[in-house]
C-alpha cells in the first residue's frame, strides 16, 4: 500500500510523492488540508468547501481516475472532523464528529466476461 499525508501545501503534485516501490499497490491518501487552518483560526467555515472541492478536483481526482484506470483501487480518508462551539470549530476535543472519520474507497471494475450483459 501506498500511503500519503496530503496537506494542501506541497510543492509538487501529490502522485509524485508516491515512491517507486509503491506505484504498484493501493493507493491510501489522508487528506488533512485544513486541518492547520482551522486549528489556527485562519479559514472561514464558509471557505471550507470551495477550499476542499478545489484541491480534490485538482490533485486527487485525476490520481484515483489513473490508479483505478490501471487497475489498483484508490482510498481517500481524513483524520477526523470538527465541533462546533460557540467561539468557532473546535479540534481535538473528542466530540462526537471527531470521531466520525470519512474514507471513501474507489476499485477497479472487473472486465464485462463475454457473454455476460
Amino acid at each position: 500500500m501506498a500511503y500519503i499525508q496530503a496537506t494542501g501545501r506541497e510543492a509538487h503534485p501529490l502522485r509524485e510523492r508516491v515512491p517507486a516501490a509503491g506505484r504498484d499497490r493501493t493507493a491510501v491518501v489522508r487528506v488533512a488540508l485544513l486541518d492547520a487552518d482551522a486549528h489556527d483560526g485562519q479559514l472561514a467555515l464558509p471557505e471550507m468547501p470551495g477550499l476542499l472541492a478545489d484541491y480534490l478536483r485538482r490533485e486527487v481526482l485525476p490520481w484515483r481516475d489513473a490508479e483505478t484506470a490501471a487497475g489498483r483501487a484508490f482510498v481517500l480518508t481524513t483524520d477526523h472532523g470538527l465541533s462546533w462551539r460557540p467561539d468557532g470549530l473546535s479540534h481535538g476535543a473528542g466530540g462526537p464528529f471527531e470521531q466520525a472519520v470519512f474514507r471513501a474507497e474507489w476499485t477497479p471494475q472487473a472486465p464485462a466476461r463475454p457473454g455476460r450483459g
